[in-house]
């Protein structure tokens, strides 16, 4: 699949450049979310989190959230900036 090397890459380097406590931060709410509410969840689902732990930088650090969970179908990104372009959704490991 093209760039998907590349973008695990760039992924990687969002958890190793001093990133990782915030993608902590992210998956755990992503966790609690989803054990909640208990469907597919989306970078839509923890955008909001961004804003709120101060992070101002590139947004596809949410792409580094979802690492490890299982695919589970598709939506539209909710960012007007994105222009309604599809996301994956993902279940965890352990919801399946």
């Amino acid at each position: 699949m093209p760039g998907v090397e590349g973008r695990e890459q760039a992924l990687d380097l969002f958890e190793k450049v001093g990133r990782g406590e915030l993608l902590a931060r992210i998956r755990e709410t992503a966790h609690r979310l989803y054990r909640t509410e208990q469907r597919p969840l989306s970078t839509n689902d923890v955008r909001f989190m961004l804003e709120e732990l101060g992070y101002e930088g590139d947004p596809r650090i949410l792409g580094a959230v979802f690492r490890g969970w299982h695919l589970a179908g598709w939506t539209t990104v909710d960012s007007k900036l994105a222009n309604a372009r599809p996301i994956r959704t993902f279940i965890p490991p352990e919801g399946l």
